[in-house]
């Protein structure tokens, strides 16, 4: 059985550093702590060393010298050379959430599955368990794992978990820290060949960085610098968000065409990305124009039911829901109610999400059924609908119970209502 190694880069982390220890050893079984101490002026070096001997773990505590991210990475990574099969990276504000079931390790390079800790909340993959010496840490800060070998072999690790990225360990604390990592990112930038992948990372975060320190204007220009750069990165994912955030900052300054715009023209490059079409549909209806509206959303209708493309980030609840929630919402308002009605029926079969949600399908079939419209429709889709209103808890309770009636009866019929 090949054996695992955690490695990990910490300073100040002693109020957490223990609740990280346990999250992981939850699900995964740790054979080894090998830790990177960059210069903790608390008593985080003393925590972890109490409980590793008090839980009899193996350990070692490295005291280096900070330069920056990529550096320490790999000077941390370097500690472990030859002494284990797999190592682990993971940060002191990373939570594991769910239940990790590791398959039996025989790839090059895992990729787990991480949340992000913004307001979408993000769902992604990254490089995050890898065979001992195949890789090393490029980047000065928001580094990532690149591959020291061509032809390694790749494999995501995908089920029912997720890691939590984190922003309450020690850096966080910094009231400067988004302003700093976005000075650091520009100078890297600069410093980098116009052909580098590097130059398109620090363009990105670079943008990122100054959108969450509030300078809007800046974060603008940056995303736009990583816009530019397309033909420069294999990583698309990136330039999706870059669409997606500088649509974000012009719908917040009430720019809503230039926001539509922006997601849309996003979208012609990544047409498999149902968020941009989720935001464009969305602000439509929000200043009035229901049919744009819809008509935007169903443009979704084949991507969301197809499978998720995990080569970007994305928002598992746009793809169950959120586009089906706005083809039936503005499709009814526009006086349109066969693709509404599906839309329903494939919210019927996700699991519940909310009673707001439960409460929207029920008022929607009561308009479609009041409509004197006719839709043809199976009779097991009808008795999803029933299951579904009937199953979870609501707000309509006399509505959803003239509508369940209602349904009822029409199972009666072969050819819908």
């Amino acid at each position: 059985m090949n054996n695992i190694c955690l490695n990990m880069i910490v300073k100040n982390e002693s109020e957490i550093i223990v609740d990280t220890f346990n999250n992981l050893r939850k699900s995964i079984e740790i054979n080894k702590f090998i830790i990177s101490d960059t210069g903790s002026t608390d008593d985080t070096i003393q925590v972890m060393q109490d409980y590793f001997l008090k839980n009899n773990l193996e350990f070692e505590i490295h005291n280096d010298k900070w330069i920056n991210f990529g550096h320490n990475r790999n000077l941390a990574l370097s500690h472990c050379s030859g002494k284990s099969d797999y190592i682990l990276f993971f940060d002191a504000d990373d939570r594991l959430e769910g239940e990790l079931k590791l398959p039996t390790l025989t790839a090059d390079i895992y990729g787990l599955k991480y949340k992000s800790a913004n307001s979408q909340g993000f769902i992604y993959f990254r490089k995050g368990l890898i065979r001992n010496t195949v890789a090393k840490w490029i980047g000065v800060i928001h580094e990532t794992i690149m591959p020291l070998y061509e032809n390694l072999n790749q494999v995501e690790i995908d089920g029912n978990y997720y890691i939590q990225t984190g922003h309450f360990g020690s850096r966080s604390n910094n009231p400067n820290k988004y302003l700093e990592d976005a000075l650091i990112l520009e100078e890297a930038f600069h410093n980098e060949p116009d052909t580098s992948i590097l130059k398109t990372r620090y363009a990105h975060y670079c943008a990122t960085s100054y959108y969450s320190h509030g300078d809007i204007s800046k974060s603008i220009e940056w995303f736009k610098n990583r816009i530019k750069l397309r033909k420069n990165s294999p990583d698309f994912n990136e330039e999706y968000l870059a669409y997606r955030y500088l649509g974000m900052i012009y719908k917040e300054n009430a720019e809503y065409s230039l926001a539509i715009d922006t997601w849309l023209t996003g979208w012609n490059h990544h047409s498999s990305k149902a968020e941009l079409l989720y935001e464009a549909s969305s602000t439509h209806g929000e200043i009035g124009n229901y049919r744009l509206a819809y008509e935007i959303a169903l443009w979704g209708k084949d991507i969301i039911n197809s499978p998720i493309d995990q080569n970007y980030c994305f928002e598992e609840n746009i793809y169950k829901y959120g586009l089906n929630y706005l083809i039936s919402r503005y499709g009814i308002l526009s006086g349109i109610y066969d693709q509404p009605f599906k839309a329903l029926v494939n919210i019927a079969n996700q699991p519940f999400y909310s009673i707001e949600l439960v409460d929207h399908v029920i008022e929607s079939l009561n308009k479609i059924l009041n409509s004197n419209v006719q839709i043809h429709t199976d009779i097991c889709f009808l008795e999803k609908l029933i299951n579904y209103i009937n199953n979870h808890d609501c707000t309509l309770t006399t509505m959803r119970n003239e509508l369940s009636q209602l349904l009822m009866a029409y199972t009666q019929k072969t050819n819908g209502f």
